[in-house]
């Protein structure tokens, strides 16, 4: 066994081996606890049955759809011993958006929250490949129950670097989801980065916030407190009194959530009472931190960060190291992602790939150890975004003199709500099949709450009658909630140049004059 693949197998068995009776997990819904034996243990069983009753093999593919609960680790020890690979579904996505995911990766498994369950049986009972459905809710023969008495019996596997442990969704240009192959090698050095850019030890604890189908919560806060030997609460769901419950009883020591959470954290009379001297960084990604966001918590004390990452590059890309900054520097830097994290190679380059000057504008790309491994079954995609050793992240970047890094705008067309990725073109091919509308587009406007949201711009067919209410009905038949727009306008003509393309420019500016005659329009939903 080389040195690299020993190191590898042997990443998260030294902490169940050196921190065994050590609280690794808090179930804040159920009240349990779980050591990090505990969780050597259950993992185990799990890795056993899915290997000597359910017969799976290295590679097969185990999905696991649910709000946040302990499975997910059980899980991930369990693919990590075995070699079966995890992948995590967003169960807010529609019924057709699950089954097109599952028709691509075609898990073997999939392990459900009864609250999704109704979604995955009618997804199995289509699916080309047969498809065992595991109620996590359920008790009784063949119940997940049962999963954690099967006989420890591991199948022989010790994984290579390169080998595929998770699949993690991140969306594409057409709106459709992708599947995002990391390997061992890439999940291991993001968890080595995590824990010495934040200085993580044993004494620290952490909330999820996050859900546990998003790369931030395995691989910016879950996988680097396991590894540095200290506790992670879970909740199934993100919930402002709730997190103030755990502030004050738990003490961690750092969060991380996205801007959406945090402006509710501030909205409520709890804010100004809380004794947040336990956290030393509340870090906040997925979506830019909005200026007046980071002063009202600074003007509390409080150590507001934004950071960066991509599923594809690590997510552990930029960040601050709070525990080497001062709220001088964060106030002087206010806007800024941070700095690189361990084992990031970085580059700002130009349209002809070549890298800039400090100072100016282009477009972001990651190498190093952390990177993905590429698409699952989709290689165009894979070829569109890795190039030689880079991965571009279509992200328009700059760095200032003292090599802190700024987002100041997306290559793609695509805004940012509430943390989630939102596609126009996916909302505009739902719209455009309404028989009134003739032409369509949407973008993403700035929204107090959510970050960004939908505002779509329709030109109707000649002579057709609608209502912006009538169309938001129409694709409340089609689309989930978070991306459904906000806002409907209704004008002569979506602004084209004589090849068809969108003047996006133009549609701003049409955006922008709606906004100056009525500065607080109703929304939609």
């Amino acid at each position: 066994m080389d040195y690299e693949v020993s190191s590898i197998y042997n990443f998260f068995g030294n902490k169940m081996t050196f921190c065994a009776d050590r609280e690794a997990i808090y179930e804040f819904d159920t009240g349990r606890h779980y050591t990090y034996r505990d969780l050597h243990r259950r993992s185990s069983h799990v890795a056993s049955y899915l290997f000597r009753t359910l017969g799976l093999k290295k590679g097969d593919r185990v999905g696991l759809c649910a709000q946040n609960r302990v499975e997910f680790f059980d899980l991930f020890f369990a693919a990590y011993k075995s070699g079966v690979i995890l992948t995590t579904y967003n169960g807010r996505l529609t019924e057709k958006e699950l089954s097109a995911l599952a028709e691509n990766e075609r898990p073997s498994v999939v392990l459900c929250g009864s609250e999704y369950l109704s979604k995955w049986e009618t997804i199995r009972q289509s699916a080309a490949k047969p498809l065992v459905l595991a109620d996590l809710d359920a008790s009784g023969p063949g119940s997940y129950e049962d999963w954690l008495r099967a006989p420890i019996d591991l199948p022989k596997f010790v994984p290579c670097a390169e080998d595929i442990l998770m699949l993690i969704h991140t969306g594409g240009t057409t709106g459709v989801p992708k599947a995002a192959m990391l390997s061992y090698r890439s999940i291991t050095n993001n968890s080595i980065s995590t824990v010495l850019t934040h200085n993580l030890t044993p004494n620290d604890a952490t909330y999820l916030m996050l859900p546990l189908f998003h790369t931030a919560a395995w691989n910016s806060v879950s996988l680097g407190i396991l590894l540095a030997g200290g506790r992670l609460v879970l909740r199934r769901k993100f919930d402002v009194d709730a997190t103030y419950d755990i502030i004050d009883t738990i003490r961690p020591s750092f969060l991380l959530g996205v801007p959406t959470m945090y402006q509710a954290m501030a909205r409520s009379p709890r804010f100004q009472t809380t004794d947040f001297s336990s956290l030393r960084a509340l870090r906040c990604g997925a979506a830019p931190l909005p200026i007046a966001l980071f002063q009202t918590y600074d003007a509390r004390g409080l150590p507001l960060c934004n950071a960066y990452g991509l599923t594809e590059c690590g997510p552990s890309n930029f960040s601050f190291a709070m525990h080497l900054v001062t709220q001088d520097i964060l106030r002087e830097k206010a806007g800024s992602v941070g700095q690189p994290m361990y084992y990031n190679c970085v580059r700002i380059v130009n349209e002809n790939g070549e890298e800039v000057p400090r100072g100016e504008a282009g477009e972001l790309q990651f190498s190093g150890p952390l990177v993905f491994s590429g698409y699952w079954n989709n290689q165009e995609e894979t070829n569109n975004v890795i190039h030689g050793n880079w991965v571009s992240t279509g992200d328009i970047a700059t760095c200032d003199k003292d090599g802190f890094y700024y987002i100041i705008g997306r290559k793609k067309n695509m805004f940012i709500s509430g943390g989630e990725n939102i596609f126009p073109i996916e909302i505009e091919n739902v719209l455009i099949e309404h028989p009134a509308v003739q032409d369509c587009c949407v973008i993403g406007v700035d929204d107090c709450h959510w970050g960004e949201v939908g505002k779509a711009f329709v030109q109707l067919q000649p002579g057709r009658e609608e209502t912006a209410q009538s169309l938001s009905a129409f694709l409340a038949g089609h689309l989930p909630t978070i991306k459904r727009p906000r806002y409907i306008s209704f004008v002569e003509r979506i602004p084209r140049n004589t090849v068809g393309k969108l003047l996006l420019s133009e549609v701003r500016a049409i955006h922008a004059k709606e906004l100056d005659q009525n500065p607080n329009p109703e929304k939609l939903v």
